[in-house]
Order: structure tokens, then sequence, then C-alpha cells
């Protein structure tokens, strides 16, 4: 099994970084090990390019990586977009009819980001790193399609938009209500699985030999399409189920114990 991998592919927070949202020494010798021997590997984000950077610079990556829950699949050291599957205008625009007053608008389109307001209260990851590159009324600049649309407010306003955007859109769009504040909205035809099979056509890896890794429940399908499947000891309880029903599948310690350097010492290296 071990020499049977050719591609890991790897969720960020949660899963590749720890609590404090750092790669650790244990981690990344297994990485360095893993490429050594000739295994790919592919960051699978949320996030957008610019903040995945400063870890695949970290680890000295050269692959394609996957953003926005897979919306995206970009080539980080030229800079060049490889797929994107935007969210029509349209649904965004009527998803704008069922946000709260209070509720803060949010969209990225490749890797630009456009605010109704900055919203202080409930910074996203990588609002935390980055200042928004336009902030102001809704209607100046949500003009087309986008990458990614989010939602943030209080978690009851947030868990009550998330039902009723689920009910009208469910089937138009992917819509995620993972952490409690935020509600991630992209196209229908946007996932990390979707991505990982698309990369790894173009990299020549059958989807058998590729180990997926990750903790909630946007790496689900990269997760079940992959020939190994691995959730962290920290991952939601859907991802657990996947992997604990997969053929190739096994639950590993959480992120601040060290968990994707077990999943690749046990699988790969």
């Amino acid at each position: 099994m071990k020499s049977h991998i050719r591609l890991i592919a790897l969720d960020l927070d949660g899963t590749l970084l720890d609590s404090h949202r750092q790669v650790s020494a244990a981690v990344s010798q297994q990485i360095d090990r893993a490429r050594a021997m000739g295994v790919e590997i592919v960051l699978a984000s949320a996030r957008p390019p610019r903040s995945v950077r400063p870890i695949y610079d970290l680890l000295s990556l050269s692959t394609p990586s996957i953003h926005y829950n897979g919306a995206l699949v970009f080539d980080l050291r030229n800079a060049i977009t490889i797929e994107h599957q935007p969210l029509p205008l349209s649904i965004a625009q009527d998803m704008l009819a069922h946000a709260e007053s209070t509720t803060c608008v949010h969209a990225e389109l490749l890797d630009r980001s456009m605010m109704a307001f900055d919203d202080v209260r409930f910074p996203t990851e990588t609002r935390r790193l980055f200042t928004p590159d336009v902030v102001g009324p809704i209607k100046s600049w949500l003009t087309r399609d986008v990458t990614k649309l989010m939602f943030t407010d209080d978690s009851a306003a947030i868990e009550m938009l998330a039902r009723s955007l689920i009910n009208a859109f469910g089937e138009a769009s992917t819509i995620l209500h993972t952490e409690a504040n935020l509600i991630q909205v992209t196209s229908r035809n946007a996932s990390k699985g979707k991505a990982l099979k698309t990369l790894a056509a173009q990299m020549g890896i059958p989807m058998d030999r590729v180990m997926a890794v990750g903790d909630a429940a946007n790496d689900v399908d990269m997760l079940r399409d992959a020939g190994v499947a691995v959730a962290m000891g920290n991952a939601c309880g859907q991802l657990k189920l996947v992997a604990e029903t997969h053929a190739c599948g096994w639950i590993a310690p959480t992120n601040d114990h060290d968990g994707v350097a077990a999943a690749i010492e046990r699988f790969v290296t």
C-alpha cells in the first residue's frame, strides 16, 4: 500500500495546520519524505490563493492547488488560473433577498475580495490575514459572476439564513454551513472532490492512487473519491463516517497530534 500512493491531497485548517495555524516539524518532515519518494502534494482549501501562499511556500511546493472548496484550481507558482467554476451572478443576487440587514455579505473573485462592510465581529481566517480589496455597497461590486459568496453574522441569524438558502437554492448551488458564523456558497459544479479529480487526471494519476486527508464536511467528496480516505481525529462526525465506511479509510490523530504525519507514515512512507 505504501508504494501505491502517488498524490496526497491535504486540507489546511483543522488538518495540515494545528490549532495555532502552524505546520508542525513532524508533519513537515513526513511531507518532505513523501516528496522525496516522488509523491505529489496538493493543498485543497476553502481559502483563496493569497491565504494559501505562505503555507505553499513554506513547504516549497510546485503543484497546483485547490481553492474556494474546489471553485478554483490555481497555479500559485506562476499565478495562473487552471480551472474556474464561478457562481452565477443571478443566483448571488437572488440570495441577497434572504439576508438580514445585519448580515455582512462577502464575495471573492479569483484572488480579490469584496465586502459590504468590514465585519470585525466575525472575521474569516482570510480576513484576519488580509485587508479586503473593496468595501462598499453591494450593488457597486456585485456586477458579475463570483468565485465564492459568503455571509457572516451571529450564529442564530446564520443558522436561519442557511436553512433558507438551502431550501431555496440548494439545488442550484453548493451551500456550506460548517462554521457557526459563516455560510459559504459556490457553484453547484464546484467541490474539492471534482477539482481533485480534474487535477489528478491532468497529472496522469488515477484516483485510486490518491490519499485525501480532511476534517470537515467540505472534504466529504474528496475523501469518498480517493483511494485512501483519512479523517482527522478532530473531524466532524460526517467525515469520520466516510473514513470508517471507505474501503481503505482511517481516522488519524488530531491536527494537534500530528495526524497528517501519522497518515503519511501509515500509508506512504
